[in-house]
């Protein structure tokens, strides 16, 4: 990320949010909200795929697994920018789960042994720097840190 540096007195985090209901349409409300804030912050190709990815298989697994079918829920989205660290939360009220709990996944040897979906949380964990979750209320929340710069 090529993010705009700080003073001693700018510590607060440039703070972005979003709310999206559990309908996989609203994929393309994330996609179009995210890719206009990586030009703002002027963050790097390489740091907005990592936030568009890690955002995009959060966000989905929730969708799909949260709720009961038909049951209307509610994410919320925050992005938070300070220095060369993107700070991303999920928070939903659906059913309590935890993703960090979930085993590693057994990568498949070949194509013929791969099987579609699973591979979610793994992307998520390879793909940030730092992951938490906690239960608050009523509310998952997801926290997923990528700090990022020019290298790599």
């Amino acid at each position: 990320m090529n993010l705009p540096s700080t003073s001693a007195q700018d510590v607060e985090p440039m703070c972005h949010h979003l709310v999206l209901s559990n309908r996989l349409d609203d994929l393309d409300i994330l996609s179009a909200w995210l890719n206009p804030l990586f030009q703002q912050l002027q963050i790097s190709p390489r740091g907005a795929f990592r936030i568009e990815l890690v955002l995009m298989e959060a966000v989905t697994n929730v969708m799909q697994y949260a709720y009961e079918a038909h049951e209307t829920g509610e994410i919320q989205v925050a992005l938070h920018v300070l220095n060369q660290t993107v700070t991303l939360e999920l928070r939903d009220n659906g059913r309590p789960f935890d993703p960090l709990q979930r085993p590693d996944v057994q990568l498949p040897k070949s194509l013929e042994e791969a099987t579609e979906g699973g591979l979610g949380i793994h992307l998520i964990r390879s793909y940030v720097d730092e992951c938490r979750y906690s239960r608050d209320g009523d509310y998952n929340v997801l926290t997923m840190k990528i700090c990022d710069s020019d290298e790599g």
